[in-house]
């Protein structure tokens, strides 16, 4: 068909052309922003409105009277799909959509029949579909996000239609439930049913109490349960929802059910771990102080954790414990000294101090102690582990021990004094001492030791004294035949 011979709505129109839309719809033809053809059976384009300038930057007298796909494809032949040539053989409506460049276009094709249901003509419409796809696109994308999220975090979705009696849910909760999504009908109440098969027989009646208060009074419910999937697995699962009001009416429930199993196990190992950890802080038989290192100036912080044998040495319960600090149980004399910048440095540098220092009871009896100080961090912030022993008994000893070297020493001095050398009389046998006088032998040396003397006469003085005596001799005597 020659396109001189056709020309486009806008210009004088012929007979044949009126015969196709009348004046009256002329305005609403060329206002709409899709391109409108009027296509004959052999893909002629016979009729355009003015939008293919915008969609094509052609004037209607340039599309008419070319094929469409030459138009709309820049081909010399049907491209694949080509609603056209489909509406052609179903005679009903057919569409496509095809990309341009950046830009996305949606082909609707009706064909229109003559009395013998064979098409004469079509209605050929063209829009630009770029921003709706760009919807669409960025849509699916948050779809894919969210299943991916749901999926790794393990997070299912539901929502009831109080008004329509409807349940929805996301692919994840079906996972969770090990349900395939094509045995359930879209919104079909039958998923609660389902679902509720999958909990234990008595905490059946427990959330199902929950979701009808909810439904009913707006009331939201936070709960966990074990649960068994469709395939037997049994897992943990937190459920939770809270109502969604339209005035003071329900007008929709929405919920999550979540996997836990894995953070129940944890958790329960974490637990069993824990009550090891604390069984062993308890059987240690010193006590035991945690507390935060604060900065130079703040002071001293509470004490966040203490053992059984903290509690019964100072006399405090824990609970009172964790209300005080470190400058509460230690001597006023000592707690400047252990609050300055210089010893928190040098913690912190070391890791590690021992130290002495006077501790106080609640009764206010003070005892010594020995303070074995270590820094660790717990998310990155320092805190101290102090082992605190009662070293009174030590003390005590070191006392006593102290006192017998004491002793020990003054005897071994006056040891030496006897030891050396000492000046003697060679007539009255006088001992001359360090001062200058003269002593009798038996006093000076019971002066300076332990000795003491007892007088008695030896045989030979004896002899020398007595041995012109009688009684003496007579004495001898008997003691020889003896």
């Amino acid at each position: 068909m020659n396109s001189k011979k056709n020309k486009g709505i806008g210009r004088s129109m012929t007979k044949p052309q009126e015969s196709i839309i009348n004046e009256e719809l002329l305005s609403a033809f060329n206002a709409m922003e899709s391109v409108v053809w009027i296509i004959d059976k052999d893909n002629f384009i016979l009729l355009s409105n003015n939008s293919v300038k915008n969609l094509f930057n052609k004037t209607t007298f340039e599309v008419i009277g070319k094929r469409c796909w030459k138009v709309a494809h820049g081909a010399d032949q049907p491209v694949e799909g080509c609603p056209v040539l489909k509406a052609r053989h179903s005679l009903q409506r057919e569409s496509m959509e095809f990309q341009i460049g950046e830009k996305w276009f949606e082909v609707v094709v009706d064909p229109i029949l003559n009395a013998e249901d064979r098409p004469i003509k079509y209605i050929h419409i063209i829009t630009d579909i770029t921003k709706s796809k760009q919807i669409y696109t960025k849509l699916r994308q948050n779809q894919r996000l969210l299943a991916n999220s749901q999926r790794l975090a393990k997070i299912g979705g539901w929502e009831w239609d109080v008004e329509l009696q409807k349940m929805y849910w996301t692919k994840e909760l079906y996972r969770i439930h090990g349900f395939d999504p094509g045995n359930f009908d879209s919104g079909s109440p039958y998923h609660i049913e389902a679902s509720l098969r999958c909990y234990k027989r008595e905490d059946r009646v427990i959330i199902s109490d929950a979701f009808f208060r909810c439904v009913e009074e707006g009331i939201a419910y936070d709960l966990e349960f074990e649960f068994k999937k469709l395939s037997g697995e049994k897992i943990w699962i937190r459920n939770a929802a809270e109502a969604i009001l339209k005035g003071d009416k329900v007008k929709k429930v929405i919920g999550n059910i979540i996997d836990i199993t894995e953070f129940k196990m944890a958790n329960d190992a974490l637990l069993i771990q824990s009550e090891r950890i604390k069984t062993f802080f308890n059987s240690i038989n010193e006590a035991i102080f945690v507390h935060p290192l604060k900065e130079e100036g703040e002071g001293f912080a509470s004490f966040v954790e203490v053992n059984h044998i903290a509690c019964k040495q100072y006399g405090y319960t824990y609970d009172e414990f964790l209300n005080i600090s470190a400058s509460d149980i230690t001597a006023k004399s000592d707690v400047n000294e252990h609050g300055k910048g210089d010893f928190r440095k040098e913690l912190i540098k070391k890791g590690q101090l021992i130290f002495e220092t006077i501790h106080v009871k609640k009764s206010g009896e003070t005892f010594p102690v020995e303070i074995n100080s270590n820094i660790f961090y717990q998310n990155k912030k320092p805190y101290i582990l102090a082992l605190v022993r009662d070293i009174t008994e030590r003390k005590q000893s070191e006392k006593k021990q102290e006192f017998l070297i004491n002793e020990l020493q003054e005897a071994l001095e006056n040891i030496k004094t006897l030891k050396g050398l000492l000046p003697i009389c060679s007539i009255c046998k006088k001992i001359r001492d360090d001062k200058g006088y003269w002593n009798i032998l038996e006093g000076y040396i019971e002066k300076h030791s332990e000795a003491f003397f007892s007088h008695g006469i030896c045989p030979e003085c004896s002899d020398k004294l007595y041995g012109d005596k009688d009684w003496y001799i007579e004495m001898k005597k008997k003691k020889d035949k003896t």
